[in-house]
């Protein structure tokens, strides 16, 4: 945005004709404001700068072939005007002051084992800086600097491996009455080894687990006590027929009990005597044989209308038979089973029923010469109506009856 006052001085320049500007014309001068031409912009800087302006003017001349006559022309008139003018001053980008010097290494990391030491140098965006908008320095304003220190080895003091699986465990020192058992495992100091004057492993290379073993006591087996006195005999089994009766005695495994995994008393803690009872035969009731297969169906009682038939089957007391007094078999020999037959109802014939009334004579056939006339009666199969298959009723439904008439000789 240029501004300023102008300071017009309003001269014809020349009478050459020119094409006019459709806006001011700026001529702009190097110095700024204050005339040096050497000194940093900063924000927005002044200039001197001009305008020229055109304008037409009227004047006479002679004119016409002899030039007698005084003709009215115009021509252009330039004028220069003076301003002061401002503008933003142009971006300069930033630019790195030199390295100053490296600062002193620091403490080293470690003591041993390789450590790292660093050092560090700083610049500053100030040669120049960034000015209107200009760009920053490119990069970082601190230098870092790195480098190993303490090389030689650390000492390293040795570590137990892991231990290896326990062995078996050893025999027992006695069969029963609690004994003991040893088992051991290892490890070796190389988990690391102790290398540049570290420390031993501290502790043993073995270790050792006892144990008591086979605690239970020792077994004791055991021992008939003196038998018991014999008890009364049992209840027959049977009331005849010969039956069973028992006795027994007792003992027990007590002289001395077994203990600990003992063996138990041969033998039976009981004893049992025997003998048979009531031997006189028993009565056997008699039972029947199964039933034989049936006879076939007898003849049916009638052709239709529901007769019956019967058929039979036999059995006998002898599974077993009654013997030594015991009761017959209950109930009878033979069976009977008796059904239906011919369910379907019998045929019926039809019976005719009795004749209705007569229907009135009908008109004479002829007027004259003698003719007939006749009537007409009904009846019907229902006394009763055939069923079952019967025979319709035999015969006409329809009486007719005839009479003589118009008796008179035809003229």
């Amino acid at each position: 945005m240029e501004s300023g006052s102008w300071n017009t001085s309003c001269a014809i320049l020349n009478t050459v004709k020119r094409e006019m500007h459709p806006y001011p014309i700026y001529e702009n001068k190097k110095e700024d404001q204050n005339g040096s031409s050497g000194s940093v912009c900063v924000g927005f800087q002044t200039y001197a700068c001009t305008q020229t302006s055109v304008r037409y003017v009227s004047y006479r001349t002679k004119c016409g072939a002899f030039g007698w006559k005084r003709c009215r022309r115009s021509r252009k008139a330039y004028y220069r005007s003076y301003k002061t003018c401002s503008r933003k001053c142009p971006p300069v980008d930033g630019n790195w002051s030199s390295w100053i010097s490296w600062n002193g290494w620091s403490t080293c990391t470690k003591n041993c084992g390789t450590g790292g030491q660093a050092r560090s140098r700083t610049r500053a965006c100030t040669n120049p800086g960034p000015l209107n908008g200009g760009k920053q320095c490119p990069g970082l304003t601190t230098g870092i600097e790195r480098r190993q220190c303490n090389t030689n080895p650390c000492p390293v003091d040795g570590k137990w491996s892991s231990w290896t699986s326990w062995s078996s465990w050893s025999t027992c020192t006695k069969n029963c009455g609690t004994g003991k058992q040893v088992r051991t495992k290892t490890r070796s100091c190389s988990n690391p080894k102790p290398l540049y004057g570290g420390n031993q492993c501290p502790g043993l290379t073995t270790g050792v687990e006892n144990r008591q073993c086979n605690t239970n006591p020792c077994p004791i087996d055991g021992s008939w006590s003196v038998w018991t006195s014999w008890n009364n005999w049992s209840i027959c089994t049977k009331s005849c027929g010969t039956g069973d009766q028992v006795r027994n005695k007792t003992r027990s495994c007590t002289n001395p009990e077994p203990l600990y995994g003992g063996k138990q008393c041969p033998g039976l803690p009981t004893g049992v005597e025997n003998r048979q009872c009531n031997t006189n035969l028993c009565p056997v009731d008699g039972n029947w044989s199964p039933w034989i297969s049936w006879s076939s169906w007898s003849t049916c009682t009638k052709n239709c209308g529901n007769g019956s038939q019967g058929r039979t089957r036999t059995r006998s007391c002898t599974n077993p038979k009654p013997l030594h007094g015991g009761q017959q078999c209950p109930g009878l020999t033979t069976g009977v089973e008796n059904r239906q037959c011919n369910t379907n109802p019998c045929p019926v014939n039809g019976g005719w029923s009795s004749h209705g009334n007569w229907s009135p004579w009908s008109s004479c056939n002829v007027t004259c010469g003698g003719g007939k006339k006749t009537r007409k009666r009904e009846r019907t199969c229902s006394n009763p109506v055939p069923k079952y298959g019967g025979n319709q009723c035999v015969g006409i439904r329809t009486e007719t009856a005839a009479d003589s008439c118009s008796p008179v000789p035809c003229p």
